[in-house]
This record gives C-alpha cells, structure tokens and sequence, in this order.
C-alpha cells in the first residue's frame, strides 16, 4: 500500500498542478481581457472627448471669426471717424478765426460810427 499511497499523493499533487496552471492560465486570460477593456474605454474616452472638443471649439471658431470681422470693420469706422473730426476741429477753428474777426471788425465800425456821433443799430455795448 505504500506504493498505492504514493501514486496517490503523485496524482494529488499532479491535479493540484493542473489546477494551478489552469487557474493561472485563466487569471492571465482575465488579465489580458481587462487590459484590452480597458485600452478600448481608453480608446472610447479619446474619441468621446474628441467629439466633445470638436463640438465645443467648432462654434467657438465660428464666433472668433465673426468677432475679428467686426474687431477689422469697426477699427476702419474708427479710421473714417478719426478723419472726420480732424476735418471738423479745423472747420472749427477756421470759423473761431472768422468769427473773431468779424468780431474785430464789427468793434472798430462801432467805434467809427458812435465817433461820428451816432448810435449803432441794435447797441448792446455800453458806450
């Protein structure tokens, strides 16, 4: 029986061994499938914030676009603006200048006619 009791315990350990390659051989399948799993939720990730990006950013383009043709129209009004008023702060210079002397002109006819001994139409000056 001491025979009997070995080929027992060799067989025992055999299927033990068996058992543990095929336990092992089985945990590295698992393994392989959960890396596989998850390079494709990796994979899913990616193109889903892809999209999301692609998505986003589209229309953020579209309204930078719009904004710096306005940005490129709005600083040629500028321009035309700008221009404008340096022509109309010279007319209005030009026009205190004539105003002035019409004034000037107007104060020495004044004085021409009150010494003459006159008084000037519509006089608001004291004489």
């Amino acid at each position: 029986m001491n025979n009997l009791d070995n080929i027992s315990i060799i067989v025992s350990v055999i299927v033990a061994l068996v058992g543990a390659v095929s336990g092992l051989v089985a945990l590295r399948n698992q393994h392989k499938q959960a890396d596989a799993a998850v390079v494709e939720s990796k994979g899913e990730a990616s193109e889903s914030i892809s999209t999301a990006v692609t998505v986003l950013i589209d229309p953020m383009n579209k309204r930078i676009n719009m904004l710096e043709s306005e940005n490129t129209e709005l600083k040629s009004r500028i321009n035309v603006l700008e221009a404008k008023i340096k022509e109309l702060e010279s007319d209005n210079k030009a026009l205190a200048s004539k105003i002035a002397s019409q004034s000037t002109y107007t104060d020495r006819l004044r004085h021409q006619i009150l010494a003459l001994g006159a008084s000037p139409i519509g006089d608001c000056h004291d004489a």
